[in-house]
């Protein structure tokens, strides 16, 4: 009688520990269930790895379980409860596919091709006429002309072959004397130079012809070989701010305004000539002992020789403001040095 008891109660607690077992197997059932989204005949899931609804097509399928069983042999002593060991499928590590790089590609395309050149700056886009005197307009220059260009024969070194400009209380201006000279046009010191005669201290810049716009060219009459010089002279002792072969721009103070050389009142003397491209002077005098040959020289290139044609400066400063020039004075048949 005791030994039957022994056999029931150990075939109940088989049951009871199959029951468990079904129990477990039901529970990792559900859980996939619950991870892979496949719920009776819904078309949409749940993708856990990617945290993404799907859509399921097909007939929703069991996820694969992998149990093992190990279960003791049955004896008399062995009153041990069945392992179950459950292993779950692991996805692999998702392996990145490739994209074609499009955009990349299109990069490289884009940087094998030739840069497109840049073009050079024009030289002309920023031409500018300026007052040759700080804080004056040009357009009143005419009434500050205290002596007007009056050219002699060319070759002749009479008479007035610039205009002077002088005032005296002027819209604020008290004296002329310390007033900034500014270069017109842009261009290269062609002299400066001081304690000359009878130009005193002075400044020349020549503007190349490739300098100058087409329109100005033609109103000025000067050719494509051609330079134009612009001098300026009787400027204040020890104001002279540029030295030779300088690039200037138009506008840059170059001096400022006295009465050096021959004159006893302070003003600018300003004269425009055409000349060869590229002269230089390096002194610039007459009419004095202390005047060298090659001062002497150069003084009669400039004045005399024929090869510096003077014009009328306000024809120049004016243009822009579409004043009809005044006619520039032919060469003579003189002798050129």
């Amino acid at each position: 009688m005791g030994r039957v008891l022994v056999v029931r109660f150990m075939s109940l607690r088989r049951i009871i520990n199959i029951s468990w077992i079904v129990v477990l197997v039901a529970v990792c059932v559900g859980i996939a269930f619950a991870r892979n989204g496949a719920y009776g005949d819904n078309k949409a899931g749940f993708d856990g790895a990617n945290h993404n609804v799907v859509e399921l097509t097909g007939e929703p399928t069991l996820p694969v379980l992998m149990a093992r069983f190990t279960t003791p042999q049955p004896t008399d002593n062995a009153l041990e409860r069945p392992i179950l060991t459950v292993f779950p499928t692991t996805t692999p590590a998702s392996i990145p596919t490739m994209k074609p790089p499009t955009a990349t590609m299109g990069i490289l395309v884009e940087s094998n091709k030739f840069p497109s050149p840049t073009p050079s700056p024009d030289p002309l886009s920023e031409f500018q006429i300026c007052s040759p005197l700080a804080g004056i307009l040009i357009r009143d220059l005419p009434r500050l002309v205290s002596e007007p260009y009056d050219p002699p024969p060319m070759g002749s070194d009479a008479r007035h072959q610039g205009v002077d400009f002088a005032f005296y209380n002027w819209k604020g201006h008290r004296f002329i004397d310390g007033t900034i000279i500014q270069s017109v046009l842009p261009g290269q010191v062609a002299a400066a130079l001081n304690d000359t005669f009878p130009f005193g201290n002075l400044v020349i810049i020549e503007t190349r012809s490739d300098q100058l716009p087409q329109d100005v060219k033609q109103t000025l009459q000067i050719p494509e070989d051609r330079s134009l010089y612009l001098l300026y002279a009787h400027m204040k002792d020890e104001s002279l701010l540029v030295q030779l072969d300088e690039v200037v721009k138009p506008c840059q103070a170059i001096g400022a305004v006295g009465k050096s050389g021959n004159t006893l009142a302070s003003h600018l003397h300003l004269e425009t000539r055409i000349g060869p491209p590229g002269a230089r002077f390096t002194g610039f005098s007459a009419f004095v002992d202390s005047a060298s040959d090659a001062d002497k020289k150069n003084y009669r290139l400039w004045r005399i020789s024929g090869q510096f044609l003077h014009f009328d400066p306000m024809n120049l400063l004016l243009i822009e403001l579409g004043m009809p020039p005044t006619p520039t004075p032919q060469a003579s048949d003189v002798e050129r040095e």
